[in-house]
Parts: C-alpha cells; structure tokens; sequence
C-alpha cells in the first residue's frame, strides 16, 4: 500500500477540463482523481490569453477539502510560454515569449496557487523569467527547440540563482 499518489499535469478527467473554467468539473476532477488513489494534483491550464486564464484559475479556490476529492495543490501553467514549432495541442496564436509583467499580474492574483510552470528556454527573455522566478514557482522545461547548450544555460542559471539564493 502506498500513502497516495500526487498528479503534477492534469488537465482533466471525467469529461471535464481545467480550462473550462468549472469549479464543479474541477471538483468532479477532484473527486475522480481521489477515488484512483490520487490525493493531490495541480490542475494544468492550456496556453490562453491572460484574462482566460485568471477566469480559469479562480476555480481552483472551490474545490471542496473535505476527504473525497484530490487536494488542489496548485495550478501547472503549460505555457503560453512555448516554442511554437513545439507547441503541441496549443494554439500557436496564444503563445508569446516569456513576459515577466503577464506572469507578475498572474503571481499577484492567485498568488501562492501558480506552482510550476513550463516554459522554453530559448525564447528570448527566457533567462529573465528564470531569474525573476525561480524562488516563487517550479519552473520546467518544455515545449521546446533548446539545443544542449541553451538548455544548459538555463539549468546554470537556476543553480546560480540557487547558489546567491543559498549564500544570502
């Protein structure tokens, strides 16, 4: 037996979406992740325009914790961060570079919700995201055209923030 299993990229279940901006799909999210042994998880947004996303991310603030649903430890944001020859299933048109002032407005807003998000290291403006943001939210890799060397400099990049982070 184990204690419980933790979902840090889901986007749904059940016939819902996080970004239906639901917060009883997301509870039947909750409830259904919990029944298969999952007891936490970050619900994971799709590349949107920022006022979607702040519509969407409110959701996470009603799902009930009460011993039959998932606990929502936080939001995964999948982008809109992303390279679009990478892009996957989201809408290149939503993506964009990453924007310190988008994701401050975010941070602001649902503050201590945002937990990880994933970003591509290449794009410009990248490092400046990493070093902005590396003590308020996980950031992953993804989604991305980065070569050893750019994805190297981005992973220095959180060890040097860890070592000025750790000599303070």
């Amino acid at each position: 037996m184990i204690p419980g299993l933790v979902d840090v990229h889901i986007h749904g279940a059940k016939g819902h979406d996080f970004c239906d901006a639901n917060t009883d799909g997301l509870s039947d999210i909750a409830a259904y992740l919990y029944s298969c042994g999952v007891t936490s998880f970050c619900a994971t947004s799709m590349t949107l325009p920022e006022n979607q996303l702040m519509e969407i991310f409110e959701t996470v603030s009603g799902v009930p914790d009460d011993g039959n649903h998932a606990y929502v430890a936080g939001i995964h944001m999948e982008g809109p961060f992303l390279s679009p020859a990478k892009k996957g299933a989201q809408k290149e048109s939503y993506l964009c570079n990453p924007s310190v002032d988008v994701f401050c407005r975010l941070l602001e807003s649902y503050s201590g919700k945002i937990k990880l998000i994933t970003i591509a290291p290449e794009l410009p403006g990248a490092d400046k995201f990493i070093e902005k943001f590396h003590d308020e939210v996980a950031i992953s890799l993804g989604h991305s055209t980065a070569s050893y060397e750019i994805a190297s400099k981005a992973f220095a990049a959180f060890s040097a923030c860890l070592e000025i982070t750790a000599s303070s």
